[in-house]
């Protein structure tokens, strides 16, 4: 099933990122309609600029750039209803992580790292489980929770991004994600098929 292996790698993204807190034709023909909508949602006026003296060390930021690109690809696929796009891109940050946790465990000293690497093989075998296009936006909706601290405490490096919001479904939480801009809106939420005018930008974040 397409659905299989995201499920499991989301949940298995989640307890790794839970430490943190201290197909074809008409998927092309609905990525055209979705991008003729160019929206832009007004700002709110809470723009955070970080202190780069806090945060990591500049290419352990540039690492984190290329997290948030995989974050971007599941969203994305979400918000295009693309169930295998999803699990791709899961698949993409989880092996991204891995391969990239020596570099910034040399910098940071973080046992969470070595953490992940222990597990690794056993998350990676534990692709049993079945869900569907629903669950895989409620663990997004988790992931993106974890992905905003994770963020704030290593940070990303010369970019802007903006934290926008649709809480039109409360099955997702908060209903939060993150972007690197608000002219094309993407909800992973609620997919093309609908109101995908919801959203609006809670802060903005500078690094």
């Amino acid at each position: 099933m397409l659905l299989k292996h995201f499920a499991v790698i989301t949940t298995c993204l989640l307890i790794f990122l839970s430490f943190i807190t201290v197909s074809g034709s008409t998927l092309s023909n609905s990525r055209q309609f979705h991008d003729s909508l160019k929206i832009f949602y007004p700002r709110s006026q809470k723009e955070i600029v970080f202190d780069k003296s806090k945060l990591a060390s500049q290419n352990v930021r540039l690492i984190f750039n290329e997290f948030f690109k995989q974050y971007s690809g599941i969203r994305d696929a979400l918000a295009y209803n693309d169930a295998a796009g999803a699990e791709r891109y899961a698949v993409k940050l989880l092996d991204k992580m891995r391969s990239e946790a020596p570099v910034i465990n040399k910098d940071n000293k973080d046992v969470r790292w070595d953490l992940l690497d222990r597990n690794y093989d056993n998350i990676k075998k534990k692709i049993s489980s079945q869900g569907s296009i629903a669950d895989q936006r409620f663990a997004f909706s988790e992931i993106s929770g974890y992905i905003q601290t994770f963020i704030k405490q290593y940070g990303l490096y010369d970019k802007t991004i903006f934290l926008l919001q649709c809480d039109k479904d409360s099955r997702y939480g908060k209903g939060e994600w993150l972007a690197s801009d608000t002219v094309f809106v993407k909800n992973p939420y609620l997919g093309i098929v609908n109101d995908t005018v919801c959203a609006k930008v809670n802060q903005i974040w500078k690094f």
